[in-house]
């Protein structure tokens, strides 16, 4: 197929059939040729077997099953079908009981390898630290730091989401238009630390003001919305534009702001992190998009590795992969 002709046929631009193209390749679907592709040859994945001769088997237990881990599972899926390998998945539902005994029934099923994203954020003792550290089994961590969930020092495989990196590019992104007071909302979330130290790096860098941060004693558990006194508290600073996490609390911000006759972004610009949501508010949100497939991918290609590997005192690998900031009408010129 001709690149110019399938840009024309389905109404789209050369480089958005470019970059499709690109993660074809990528992919092994197609092979690129001066001025368009062809399909690939392909042939059907190599079964990795373990001692038994048996495909292995990967275990991924995740905190919850939908929102941002649905991606994160097609990811993993995907990975697992490319490299012939059975991917079994469990959610704990946020329960620390349910957690340790997924994990140690899979164990004693036999599985290969283990990829989690556990339910706490902190397991400095305890019976789940023993048994995660005790395996005798790969494990690699998912949208988690090991030293921070099991303290310094420990040495665990880790795929995960530069969260710092992404609030710092809204961050610039922001000043680069022309604003000069932002703040960063976001509640006491497994991201949140790593978003903070993105946002002080950012302003410091930058010389910017840093506004209050708002973390999780803002937050009740059982509220429902955002307390539209915190952003009041902010404009009242003279805030000019917002980084809100999560994304929920991000299109609740922007209602609330409509609703009290302030326009976006002249008023208040806003960017979300997390882009579930974003693109369909009335003012469409420009939002810091977490890589979530590829967080998916890269544990299970990971994971597959390590079971492979000859000689299992390698070296652990923390895997670390960018969010994409995509620019909406919400964001602009300060005004």
């Amino acid at each position: 197929m001709e690149t110019v002709a399938l840009a024309k046929e389905m109404s789209v631009s050369l480089a958005t059939i470019r970059r499709d193209m690109a993660d074809l390749e990528q992919r092994g679907t197609i092979r690129r040729v001066h001025g368009g592709a062809v399909l690939s040859s392909r042939t059907p994945p190599v079964h990795q077997s373990n001692a038994s001769g048996a495909p292995l088997t990967v275990g991924m237990v995740l905190p919850r099953s939908g929102y941002y881990y649905g991606p994160v599972i097609r990811g993993a899926n995907r990975a697992a079908r490319e490299l012939g390998a059975r991917l079994l998945v469990a959610v704990s539902d946020d329960s620390f009981e349910r957690e340790l005994s997924v994990v140690q029934r899979m164990v004693d099923n036999g599985i290969d390898g283990l990829i989690i994203s556990t339910t706490g954020s902190q397991y400095e003792d305890g019976a789940f630290r023993d048994l995660i550290l005790g395996l005798p089994i790969p494990v690699v961590l998912l949208e988690r730091d090991p030293n921070v969930l099991f303290g310094k020092g420990v040495r665990l495989d880790s795929v995960r989401t530069s969260h710092g990196d992404g609030v710092q590019d809204a961050v610039r992104y922001l000043h680069a238009n022309g604003h000069g007071r932002i703040a960063l909302l976001s509640p006491g979330f497994y991201a949140t630390p790593a978003m903070r130290d993105g946002y002080l790096a950012a302003t410091e860098q930058l010389g910017l003001p840093q506004l209050p941060f708002l973390e999780s004693d803002h937050w009740s558990p059982a509220r429902t919305r955002l307390p539209w006194e915190l952003v009041q508290e902010l404009l009242d600073q003279g805030c000019d534009a917002i980084v809100v996490h999560p994304e929920q609390d991000a299109v609740d911000v922007a209602q609330d702001c409509l609703a009290r006759g302030l326009s976006i972004p002249d008023d208040l610009a806003i960017i979300s992190y997390d882009d579930e949501l974003s693109a369909f508010c009335e003012v469409p949100l420009t939002a810091v998009a977490p890589p979530k497939t590829q967080v998916g991918f890269q544990a299970v290609k990971r994971c597959m590795e390590l079971c492979l590997a000859d000689d299992d005192r390698a070296a652990p690998q923390t895997i670390s992969v960018y969010p994409e900031l995509r620019i909406r009408r919400s964001t602009g010129v300060a005004g």
